[in-house]
């Protein structure tokens, strides 16, 4: 419930809003990173932040669904920024030429066929 609307809406600003730079290359090769992480170490990551830091009990499923999110964001992201590039360019142009706006373009048009 988490991870896939998060991963999407990550995925899509990256791909069509972020302005291309050092900053959104720096997030890209960091995504493609934690999609390498073994799964011991989002364990500790979630007994460190969720459990120590914001107080959440141990016995709580809580904890172990958001770690479960954290471990499938990378792959989410991904996947959709991957199908968003192969959207043909010709829809957003096509929807732009008819006075649709970027952000029209993109949740009506281009997020759909991907």
């Amino acid at each position: 419930a988490l991870a896939i609307p998060i991963g999407v809406l990550a995925a899509t600003y990256l791909e069509e809003f972020a302005p291309k730079g050092r900053f959104s290359d720096l997030i890209e090769v960091n995504i493609n990173n934690l999609a390498a992480v073994p799964s011991i170490v989002y364990g500790l990551l979630g007994l460190a932040v969720f459990i120590n830091w914001l107080g959440v009990p141990r016995s709580s499923p809580l904890v172990g669904g958001l770690v479960l999110a954290l471990m499938a964001l990378p792959t989410v992201i991904i996947a959709t920024r991957s199908a968003l590039k192969a959207v043909p360019p010709s829809i957003r142009e096509a929807a732009l030429g008819v006075g649709a706006s970027k952000t029209q373009t993109v949740f009506h048009h281009v997020l759909p066929l991907a």
